[in-house]
């Protein structure tokens, strides 16, 4: 994944790969060569798993300008890592599982009081509020019809009768939107 994410905001940044191991180098200290990059961004594709570490991830982070959460998504590949393994021969997450992950809609009240123990250094608090892509029209869509309650989701039958679980499809459509914001924040500024 951060292989593929690597690759992915150097091409969007239309930087060579030369110009981009020049910015890693002078951000982390390490020698990066056209080489060392290029492998790295091509150990997605191969068996040559390349593992990175935090201070390699936070390098990405600023060289891109992009937050962390940007390296760590799924490729969009359909078929292409479909289980995405946790650590050698051991569990996997599927796709919506990592995003969850990634993409936390609901804080939890530990992130918080951690989030704000790191954020009062620098004179900051965080509180968590409501995504700004949640739409509550959504909710109340299938009230006309009489099928639901407010605020219950409603589920849709497909043609052929296939039942499509409405929460679970507001969900992945939230995810969605985060990775666009993530992957183009001018589109999609924070307020």
């Amino acid at each position: 994944m951060v292989a593929f994410n690597l690759a992915n905001a150097r091409r969007r940044k239309g930087w060579t790969q030369e110009e981009t191991a020049e910015r890693l180098t002078q951000i982390t200290g390490k020698r990066w060569t056209k080489a060392t990059l290029g492998a790295a961004e091509r150990s997605w594709e191969t068996d040559r798993v390349r593992e990175f570490h935090a201070g390699e991830l936070v390098a990405f982070c600023e060289v891109f300008g992009q937050p962390l959460a940007y390296f760590l998504l799924p490729p969009g590949i359909p078929g292409k890592n479909d289980a995405f393994g946790v650590a050698p021969g051991g569990s996997c997450l599927t796709h919506l599982e990592l995003l969850t992950a990634i993409l936390p809609l609901h804080s939890t009240a530990e992130f918080v009081d951690a989030a704000n123990v790191a954020t009062q250094k620098n004179g900051l608090s965080w509180a968590p509020s409501r995504p700004s892509w949640h739409r509550p029209e959504e909710h109340y869509a299938a009230q006309e019809d009489g099928r639901t309650t407010p605020g219950t989701p409603a589920d849709r039958v497909l043609p052929g009768g296939t039942v499509v679980d409405e929460a679970k499809r507001r969900r992945v459509l939230e995810l969605l939107s985060e990775i666009r914001r993530l992957m183009a924040p001018e589109e999609f500024p924070p307020f």
